[in-house]
């Protein structure tokens, strides 16, 4: 699902009472796409709120990172304590805890140092989407929407094109901003 939708992309092209047609529509809809997917691709992960499951690495201490954040439920922790065991359910605030930062911390006892030991399901993301996000996005897809062929400069007489790389692209301020939501590995 895109950071914006079509109709606040027209609201930023100035279309007021203008509606976008079904093509123009179809346009914003893919340009929007596209400018979550490279964000998304910058982030390694996706900022829409949804239920993932993760398989972690213990590391033999009291507190895992979850990799997508903020979290904003956990719906099961099960736990492999030992090689020769069967996972084990863990129970909240029994077992565990876990904090909207993505801490997931084992009470009364450490996660164990065994590859894919834990197996977290839980819901984690943005509703609303920041509004900082959803600008970068619709900024992006104005890029694409205005200039998607990259042409950057046209000259009529004996005629002549100049191209480069289409607008959508992130930049570094864009870069610095998208560093608050990234996933942690």
């Amino acid at each position: 699902m895109a950071y914006a939708t079509a109709d606040e992309l027209a609201v930023l092209l100035g279309r007021g009472d203008d509606p976008f047609s079904e093509a123009e529509t179809t346009k914003a809809n893919l340009l929007l796409a596209i400018a979550t997917g490279d964000m998304d691709r910058e982030l390694g992960q996706s900022l829409t709120l949804s239920e993932s499951t993760a398989e972690l690495d213990g590391t033999g201490t009291p507190v895992l990172l979850l990799p997508r954040w903020p979290v904003t439920a956990v719906a099961s922790v099960s736990v492999i304590d030992d090689l020769d065991e069967a996972a084990e359910d863990l129970v909240a605030d029994t077992d565990y805890r876990w904090s909207r930062y993505g801490k997931l911390r084992r009470l009364r006892s450490c996660w164990p140092c065994i590859e894919r030991a834990v197996e977290v399901t839980y819901t984690a993301g943005w509703d609303p989407i920041p509004d900082d996000i959803k600008g970068m996005c619709l900024r992006l897809a104005q890029a694409g929407w205005s200039n998607f062929a990259g042409a950057e400069s046209e000259r009529l007489g004996d005629w002549s094109v100049k191209w480069h790389v289409p607008g959508m692209n992130l930049s570094t301020s864009d870069l610095a901003t998208l560093g608050f939501y990234r996933a942690r590995t």
